[in-house]
């Protein structure tokens, strides 16, 4: 499997999105994903994206996983794995699924 590192974190004024952004092949992949459930800011410049393909970042995707207190996990049903250590604690762990979208530019 490839890595990339980036960052990944809750938008600022809905309770439910989130983007996570890496660098693959020197572009900006970028997914934008609608969570299922509200849940509190989060945030982590330390993100990796573990991956088989690229074309495994294209499309809408659904994930599920775990945002925990300290470290998130999100696992997309075709293969790709994305891990952070947030910057700060929320306080508690969230079981979560949803899907989005990868863009490329």
């Amino acid at each position: 499997m490839s890595t990339a590192s980036g960052s990944i974190s809750r938008v600022a004024n809905d309770e439910t999105k989130f983007t996570a952004t890496f660098t693959v092949n020197g572009l900006r992949n970028i997914f934008t994903g609608n969570l299922s459930e509200s849940m509190p800011t989060f945030t982590s410049s330390s993100a990796t994206l573990k991956y088989s393909s690229i074309d495994d970042l294209t499309g809408t995707r659904v994930f599920t996983g775990v945002i925990g207190a300290t470290t998130l996990k999100l696992s997309f049903g075709d293969g790709p794995v994305i891990t952070a250590d947030l910057s700060s604690s929320i306080g508690m762990a969230f079981s979560v699924n949803g899907s989005g979208n990868w863009e490329e530019n």
